[in-house]
């Protein structure tokens, strides 16, 4: 996609101009159509192009979670990085443009960590798949009833996708498992979990 600043043009955590980054579902049938996402080169946040604004929720425990742009695993996979479509947020924050975020959600993080394990592991494993596959995350969109053979680009296609699935799935995780291990170590996990209160007034 051209690197020319968005129509829609700033964003939400830092003010920085904000460009056109991936164009999601080009590589597959059957994922509800293409979904462009646009990134800050100064914060590094990742957000849908035609965003109605920012929503970062909490859940019960006061936990906020979001897929971390500055991963390891989104540096590798790009506009094939698994979480884009396992995990379809309103962001994918960074580290540094987190902190904004939360602030203008009213919220105030406590402590911000990059869990070791979690979904982030299944997002690294599920990336690097996707370097052989003609599907993006076709193991797990299989597995959650999202792509049949009918929905795919070819039945030929998909029942390569699924040898390939049932090849590459042990040696992958293999390599995939302390790969994530080792990006958290250095604070480039692919998940972001802050702990949070609301702001006080």
């Amino acid at each position: 996609m051209p690197d020319t600043a968005s129509e829609t043009s700033i964003c939400p955590a830092c003010g920085a101009p904000l460009y056109g980054w991936v164009v999601l579902g080009a590589k597959t049938r059957g994922t509800g159509g293409e979904r462009v996402l646009d990134r800050c080169e100064a914060c590094g946040l990742g957000v849908p192009h035609d965003r109605a604004g920012i929503a970062l929720d909490r859940d019960g425990d006061g936990l906020v979670a979001a897929p971390n742009r500055r991963s390891w695993q989104a540096g590798i996979g790009g506009g094939h990085w698994a979480a884009l479509e396992l995990a379809p947020e309103d962001a994918y924050p960074t580290p540094a443009a987190l902190g904004p975020l939360l602030e203008d959600a009213g919220l105030e993080p406590l402590r911000v960590r990059q869990p070791a394990l979690g979904p982030n592991q299944l997002w690294m494993w599920q990336t690097l798949v996707n370097a052989f596959t003609f599907h993006d995350d076709f193991a797990v969109r299989v597995l959650r009833r999202r792509l049949r053979p009918a929905d795919a680009r070819s039945r030929l296609t998909f029942a390569i996708d699924a040898a390939v699935s049932i090849v590459a799935a042990l040696p992958v995780a293999i390599v995939s498992l302390p790969l994530e291990l080792a990006a958290v170590a250095l604070r480039r996990g692919g998940l972001l979990e802050a702990e949070v209160r609301e702001l006080r007034t």
